[in-house]
């Protein structure tokens, strides 16, 4: 789909990457350029090199939680080949799954409510909600941002600045098909 992006390494390239130190640039770019960026892990010898465990660990930890990219682990390139296909097959299906967009526990401080509300928009975490906040300072700021402006803040590309800028920017057709339906009755 439009929406998702897979980059695929095998378990020694995902190593290498971290030695020569590409892997960060690479998911920095990945998370960057597409809403929903996933890393397919291929292989099972990813501790069997010489580079520490924690280091692997870490450098996992960072792609999951600091990129906001999903981490799928095959065993072989057929494995791979499948798993890109049930993605593929996934995406491709009109009928999605409807997901709870807020939870259950309501922002108390004025700042936990300005990170719930920025928060909201296409792509934004707690990281880059802090982010758009300590650089534009109000939460009204971020809404009036162009994306060129949106993109000076170290998190957001391309991508996330041009979603932030259409859901801010679109109308609303569920108002316009009550008003319809309104005038109908």
């Amino acid at each position: 789909s439009d929406e998702v992006a897979i980059e695929r390494k095998t378990t020694k390239d995902f190593v290498d990457s971290i030695i020569d130190k590409r892997l960060f640039k690479q998911a920095r770019e990945l998370s960057e350029e597409f809403k929903r960026p996933l890393l397919i892990l291929e292989g099972d010898d990813l501790y069997s090199g010489m580079v520490n465990p924690n280091a692997i660990r870490g450098s996992l930890a960072s792609i999951a939680i600091d990129f906001g990219i999903s981490i799928i682990p095959t065993r072989n390139a057929q494995d791979t080949a499948a798993m890109i296909k049930r993605i593929a097959v996934r995406e491709q299906n009109d009928e999605k799954t409807p997901i709870q967009i807020r939870t259950d526990k309501k922002p108390v401080s004025m700042m936990e409510q300005q990170l719930f509300i920025v928060e909201s928009l296409p792509n934004i975490g707690p990281v880059n909600a802090k982010n758009l906040l300590a650089h534009f300072g109000t939460v009204g700021n971020i809404i009036n941002a162009s994306e060129s402006e949106l993109q000076e803040v170290d998190g957001i590309g391309k991508k996330i600045a041009e979603d932030i800028r259409k859901v801010i920017d679109s109308k609303y057709l569920y108002f316009e098909k009550e008003i319809k339906e309104k005038r109908l009755l």
